[in-house]
């Protein structure tokens, strides 16, 4: 061979393998770049089930407020306490893009749920503090029915939190909603 002949081998060699390399390095750099996405995403859907997973904590709690009646203990500390935990609610319910459309569903069902039947239903002029546990004992069994259904969502949602290509993909139905019993609570989580 002629010293052109191997100076071009060479030189077509070198630049082959630096488009190959170039060529590699700019996909590992693009999986690089997905990655680091997908994991500010997983930063935050942890961080909304870990909302989620604090509200539904303060559910747990039942108290025996005598004659062998129970109620959560949310609502025996009194209404300023259960308005406070009402506010709690929307931090998750306001997350819950980032939830499964199952999760915000239900956290809306428990927050109109508790304004519905529990906070609208107390009387500001008589005891609020008496009528909040007289309704916290009636409704004892629904609220604890709709914990366990949210604390089952938390198990089965844990299962494919890491999945975000699936998240990223899935359709969501954006019908989930935060509701506010008062203007200046929906102030006070701004």
């Amino acid at each position: 061979m002629k010293n052109i002949e191997i100076i071009s081998i060479v030189l077509t060699s070198s630049v082959l393998s630096a488009v190959l390399t170039s060529f590699v390095n700019w996909l590992l750099q693009k999986r690089n770049y997905r990655n680091e996405y997908y994991k500010k995403l997983l930063d935050k859907r942890i961080n909304a089930y870990e909302e989620v997973e604090t509200m539904v904590a303060g559910l747990t709690s039942i108290v025996n407020v005598g004659n062998g009646k129970m109620c959560n203990l949310v609502f025996h500390l009194g209404y300023d306490h259960f308005s406070r935990y009402l506010i709690s609610i929307m931090i998750p319910v306001q997350k819950g893009f980032w939830l499964s459309a199952e999760m915000a569903s239900l956290l809306t069902e428990l927050n109109v749920f508790l304004i519905n039947e529990i906070d609208n239903k107390i009387d500001q002029n008589r005891n609020p503090d008496e009528e909040l546990i007289q309704l916290g004992i009636l409704h004892l069994e629904r609220i604890r029915a709709i914990r366990n259904r949210i604390q089952a969502q938390l198990y089965h949602d844990f299962k494919s939190l890491h999945e975000i290509e699936k998240f990223v993909k899935s359709s969501r139905d954006l019908g989930s909603f935060a509701v506010y019993s008062k203007a200046e609570d929906y102030i006070r989580t701004r």
